[in-house]
């Protein structure tokens, strides 16, 4: 019994083609469709179209997607994250509760992710009801601090401003190890962790946080810290979430100077709620 003439293109390329086409793309997961075109022949034709190599890949399962932009990790970056999973992974809930996580962010006035869209008739974008403002010279941000434990939040401390000498917006007085000192440690994160006995201070490599003053101020304190996560690691740091939480909601309102965002952010960062926190954590 032969098979009825059936409609459409006749297919181009054989099985055993198909197979090597789904091999050289699993092998090499950047190589580009339109190289594969040009390199496989059809049946009656010099090559196939790149259009025909995405019909086998999709076939196969193998969709374009854009690739995840990893760090390069070299030897040693792979053996101390190891020696850091081995030496926490039997942790339990009562160790993770008596970390303190903390972080610094930077909050921008105009936060806006540039996502926004209006609705408008031809020959109106540059109507004034149609433009969206923005200033051409940076925008005027605050660096914050904070720290989350399961216990709490402390309080959120303004450790830079991005409005430099003679009112003009600029970097401000970047965050130093001697003010990370007297306005974070001293101020706030110290008298957090003594209101529990046992908690760990956890922060990242940043300059300021291994600095031989910070370091030398939490060994006169008895302050323990934890052991950070090697360089080229993911960001642990649950506080993060914290961050994009605040972020979001920081978005929906509109702001116009640096005064209006502060008050934004202590208003908001008090409205976080402990059970949020506790799920992080």
């Amino acid at each position: 019994m032969h098979d009825h003439p059936r409609p459409g293109q006749p297919r181009v390329t054989t099985v055993r083609q198909d197979r090597a086409i789904r091999l050289s793309h699993l092998r090499n997961r950047f190589l580009n469709a339109t190289v594969t075109a040009r390199n496989t022949a059809g049946r009656n034709r010099p090559r196939i179209s790149a259009r025909t190599v995405r019909r086998r890949l999709l076939d196969a399962g193998l969709r374009c997607r854009r690739p995840y932009h990893g760090a390069r990790l070299t030897a040693v970056h792979r053996r101390n994250r190891l020696h850091w999973v081995a030496a926490h992974a039997r942790w339990r809930n009562r160790q993770w509760d008596n970390v303190l996580f903390s972080d610094e962010t930077k909050v921008m006035v105009d936060s806006s992710d540039k996502r926004q869209h209006i609705y408008r008739r031809n020959g109106e974008r540059f109507q004034d009801a149609c433009v969206r403002e923005v200033d051409r010279w940076g925008r005027a941000s605050v660096m914050i601090w904070a720290g989350i434990s399961y216990h709490g939040k402390t309080d959120l401390v303004f450790v830079n401003h991005g409005v430099g000498r003679g009112g003009r917006r600029g970097r401000g007085r970047g965050l130093t190890a001697q003010r990370y000192v007297d306005d974070v440690l001293h101020s706030v994160a110290v008298p957090y962790l003594r209101r529990f006995p046992g908690m760990a201070l956890q922060h990242d490599n940043a300059r300021p946080h291994v600095a031989r003053v910070t370091t030398q101020y939490l060994r006169n304190n008895n302050i323990d810290v934890l052991e950070n996560w090697p360089a080229q690691s993911a960001d642990l740091n649950p506080i993060e979430h914290c961050w994009d939480y605040l972020k979001k909601r920081i978005r929906e309102l509109q702001l116009d100077n640096v005064q209006d965002l502060q008050a934004a952010l202590r208003r908001e960062w008090d409205r976080v709620p402990l059970r949020y926190v506790r799920r992080l954590v």
